[in-house]
């Protein structure tokens, strides 16, 4: 547990899990079924994907002022 003051002066506590833990991209095919999983490095802060007909997809790190990498699979 963590314990912590807000501005106001109350006292919270938060439970973490810090057990390590990794982002996955999972990819299924259009009947529903597993194809695979792409890990994200541990720094990339993914918002909405994109997905393009042709399968292709995007992920941008949101964090980066640069687009740092796009994901292809």
């Amino acid at each position: 547990k963590e314990a912590f003051v807000t501005s106001d002066g109350t006292r919270h506590e938060v439970t973490r899990n810090l057990a390590e833990h990794h982002d996955y991209i999972v990819i299924f095919d259009r009947k529903g079924d597993y194809r695979r999983r792409v890990q994200l490095e541990d720094t990339f802060a993914v918002q909405p994907v994109g997905v393009f007909p042709s399968g292709a997809f995007l992920a941008l790190d949101s964090t980066s002022k640069t687009i740092r990498r796009n994901l292809q699979c």
